[in-house]
């Protein structure tokens, strides 16, 4: 397939630009700058909780773009890892500034993106290729 529908570039650009908006959301909800935010994050996190924040999405994202076999259980294991991280967060920091409402949006939304490649249309386009 030479081009790619663009619900698929969306959905791609939308994971690997993950990272961004996931230092743009923690920061605003912990109520300091985006870089700082980041710079903090970098020096309190170890190397993998940064590998998985900064770099499974955007791996998520080129898969979903590249539209090969093993994209979707790429995509899959991401979203997976993502839900039970999230939940695991919610579950040690009782303190945290923000509430289980955005776990369940965050939860929700990788259900709906998942979902979107179980429809008829996307799956046969996405699965049956040439």
């Amino acid at each position: 397939m030479s081009r790619r529908p663009w619900p698929i570039v969306i959905l791609a650009v939308l994971q690997i630009l993950a990272p961004v908006f996931g230092v743009l959301l923690s920061s605003y909800l912990d109520n300091m700058s985006p870089y700082r935010y980041f710079k903090i994050y970098l020096h309190v996190k170890p190397a993998w909780d940064i590998f998985q924040f900064f770099f499974l999405f955007p791996i998520a994202g080129v898969a979903i773009f590249l539209m090969k076999r093993w994209s979707f259980p790429v995509f899959i294991v991401v979203m997976l890892w993502s839900t039970a991280s999230n939940i695991q967060i919610w579950m040690t920091d009782y303190n945290a500034n923000w509430g289980s409402w955005i776990i369940i949006a965050i939860t929700i939304v990788n259900l709906a993106v998942v979902s979107y490649f179980l429809l008829p249309a996307v799956r046969r386009l996405y699965f049956n290729k040439q």
